[in-house]
């Protein structure tokens, strides 16, 4: 039994696949690679933000440690243009995934409507399960319920690797 649905986990994955990178290909490519830069680029925003508070922290101690007032005071005065560039490089990176992700699902969602309402599924389905009520808000939440996580894992993944590497070359 757990093998059968294993079999059908993978019998649908392929084809999931398929159909959902087609968001980069032919007429909606231009849109889906722009968003997908611009995630990318806030996401090395982000990290780069985040290496400016390493930054920041380290003139800041530092400065303590020497008792040198003036380059504490300086640190201090920088602080306020930190938060707000670490503040709009966190808020630019949620906005442009969530942009991705609405977009993907939008585009995702009018080909599997599509395929719905092709050949009167719609019709049938009337006769074949009647106490199914509104199938097309259910392919809009599995729609939901794929691209998301797949936009996070893949966003999480890029992040992990990018730390990871300038993590190695600051030690390095």
């Amino acid at each position: 039994m757990n093998d059968m649905k294993r079999e059908q986990k993978s019998s649908v994955f392929l084809p999931f696949m398929v159909l959902s990178t087609g968001y980069w290909q032919g007429k909606s490519a231009f849109r889906a690679w722009s968003l997908t830069l611009l995630v990318i680029g806030c996401l090395l925003a982000q990290i780069s933000t985040q290496l400016g508070l390493n930054a920041w922290n380290r003139l800041f101690f530092d400065a303590l440690e020497r008792r040198d007032t003036p380059a504490v005071i300086a640190a201090v005065w920088w602080l306020p243009l930190l938060i707000v560039l670490i503040a709009g490089a966190m808020t630019a990176l949620v906005v442009s995934r969530m942009w991705l992700q609405a977009r993907w699902r939008e585009w995702l969602t009018s080909r599997m409507a599509g395929w719905w309402i092709a050949d009167q599924r719609y019709y049938r389905l009337g006769f074949v399960a009647p106490d199914q009520s509104a199938p097309e808000f259910r392919i809009s939440d599995d729609v939901r319920l794929a691209v998301e996580p797949l936009v996070e894992l893949g966003l999480g993944l890029l992040s992990a690797v990018i730390t990871a590497a300038t993590f190695a070359a600051i030690l390095w």
